[in-house]
């Protein structure tokens, strides 16, 4: 095979990459838009524009739009709980939620705060770097602090001494290894209400197979609520009528 030859090969095999990536993104764009147009409106006209000005991971609009109604509307009994918090966006978009719904309802929000990023190795075991002041201002200061209840500690310690009731829903999305995810998991398991809904973050993402590998486990071995649906980055457990859940 000539030097030519190679090139071409290489040039049309990425042009072809782009072209399959260009695609699967429009068709994101354009099932996060439907999604959204679906969805309660006070999310397009309020909720995404406080949580925008959060830094975080949760990007997405279609993301933070399943989060925030999940956090309104799943109908089992308690508080919603997030496994991972750090500066507070996605715990904003739940907060919010949770107001939404009305009545007494609370988020309670699990993290030591140590300045991970839910990567391996980004926690600082000093906690030098602690995102727990930036935690408070940026709940303070959308007035979302009254609503959660923070845990500034791991999963599992929490879990030890929970004094929080029962759980309607939980989204986990801290530390993304196996070990992790069912340490967290697990310490949340005996509080979870029977009609609870379970959401693990990343679950499509190729570089994190430790939660894939979580999710799918407990799956098989029937501890989470059926039925399961992955949406976009999230795979939910117990689910029942998508159009009531993201109203």
């Amino acid at each position: 095979m000539t030097t030519t030859h190679k090139d071409l090969v290489w040039y049309a095999s990425t042009i072809a990459r782009a072209v399959q990536d260009i695609g699967q993104r429009v068709g994101k764009e354009v099932n996060s838009a439907l999604q959204e147009l679906r969805g309660p409106a006070e999310f397009r006209h309020g909720v995404w524009d406080a949580v925008d000005s959060i830094a975080g991971f949760n990007r997405e609009r279609a993301d933070s739009l399943v989060l925030y109604s999940l956090a309104k509307n799943t109908p089992g009994k308690g508080v919603a709980v997030e496994v991972g918090s750090f500066l507070g966006r996605s715990t904003a978009i739940m907060a919010l939620g949770v107001r939404a719904a009305g009545g007494t309802g609370r988020v309670v929000a699990i993290d030591p705060h140590r300045g991970g990023t839910g990567d391996i190795d980004s926690e600082d075991p000093n906690a030098e770097a602690s995102t727990y002041p930036l935690l408070l201002h940026n709940l303070r200061r959308l007035g979302l602090l009254d609503l959660v209840d923070i845990e500034k500690t791991d999963a599992p310690e929490a879990g030890k001494n929970w004094v929080h009731g029962p759980v309607r829903l939980l989204f986990i999305d801290a530390l993304h290894t196996y070990e992790a995810t069912m340490a967290d998991f697990e310490a949340i398991e005996p509080h979870l209400d029977k009609d609870c809904v379970v959401v693990f973050d990343d679950y499509c993402a190729q570089e994190y197979p430790g939660v894939i590998r979580a999710a799918d486990e407990l799956e098989r071995a029937g501890r989470l609520p059926k039925p399961a649906r992955t949406l976009n980055r999230y795979r939910v457990f117990g689910v029942h009528d998508w159009s009531d859940a993201l109203r």
